[in-house]
């Protein structure tokens, strides 16, 4: 946990110290645009997990949301209050410091493949989100060509901070187990004309529908 704890503190300390990527701003809104943006309602409370240094920011802004957050990082955190954002330490896999049913969105991207246990993730999410709220999940997919290649080589498709890789059926399952439906769903990649399964990339919208 502290070796996790540093090596984001250390990344986000040298934005902190250097300002935001401007290629990686671009990378973010170009995707938020393309695949999340249509998902967004206009208005209400967002939550962003693993915010990091929320490059996103004026793109939710263009959907008038209010824009809260919460990471693991102390320097993710003053990274996101620098932007004018209510932003707290904290770690999904066991609480979300924010009172129940408060959200109209919980925007999760690329944090879910970083976790070992999700149970509670998927458990405080529900928590913290009204019913019939968004909850929004981007992540690697575990059949992506290149790790089906690595796996038949006999190589590592993990590293230190990557611990767990997902399929459709799998988020599906997830969110079904966890009072969400699966609504809407997106992968990317160069052989998504062959099988979709094999697509590297995912985007996934879910709705609450209930209390868990």
């Amino acid at each position: 946990m502290k070796a996790e704890k540093k090596f984001y503190d250390d990344i986000y300390k040298k934005i902190i110290e250097n300002g935001d990527d401007e290629k990686m701003v671009e990378t973010h809104n170009k995707i938020i645009n393309k695949f999340i943006f249509k998902w967004l309602p206009n208005g209400g409370n967002l939550l962003s997990i693993g915010c990091g240094a929320l490059y996103e920011t004026d793109i939710f802004k263009e959907k008038n949301l209010s824009i809260y957050g919460t990471d693991i990082s102390e320097n993710a955190v003053k990274l996101a209050k620098r932007k004018g954002i209510e932003a707290k330490i904290g770690d999904a896999r066991s609480k979300i410091n924010f009172k129940d049913n408060f959200f109209d969105v919980v925007y999760a991207g690329q944090i879910i493949e970083h976790l070992g246990i999700i149970g509670n993730f998927f458990k405080e999410i529900n928590r913290v989100l009204k019913n019939g709220g968004i909850l929004i999940i981007t992540c690697p997919m575990l059949g992506f060509w290149r790790y089906r290649i690595k796996l038949l080589l006999g190589k590592d498709i993990f590293d230190d901070h990557h611990c767990r890789l997902f399929t459709i059926s799998s988020i599906k399952k997830q969110m079904e187990m966890n009072g969400f439906s699966l609504e809407e769903y997106e992968v990317v990649g160069k052989l998504k004309i062959i099988n979709q399964s094999l697509c590297g990339f995912g985007f996934f919208k879910g709705v609450k529908i209930k209390n868990v």
